[in-house]
């Protein structure tokens, strides 16, 4: 699904600017960090996108976001920028 392809996002996802990658956790599982520039306004966003296939059991595909805790600096095996 296009959202699951982070990489892609600042080439059609509105103020989307740059997008890293900074884990691979699995087959379906990623951390990025993404930023967003609205004006003079930027936000750096660290966001884990998994695609989880709940086809067998409920019929449906389910593409989860979530972001570290607040004032983490570990989270997940990463370090979480600052």
């Amino acid at each position: 699904p296009i959202f699951l392809a982070l990489d892609h996002w600042p080439s059609w996802f509105p103020f989307c600017q740059k997008v890293e990658k900074l884990a691979q956790l699995g087959t379906n599982q990623a951390i990025f960090l993404v930023r967003f520039k609205i004006a003079f306004l930027t936000v750096d966003i660290v966001l884990m996108a998994a695609l989880v296939d709940n086809l067998q059991r409920d019929g449906k595909v389910e593409l989860l976001f979530t972001t570290p805790p607040p004032k983490c600096s570990s989270w997940m095996g990463i370090t979480v920028p600052k």
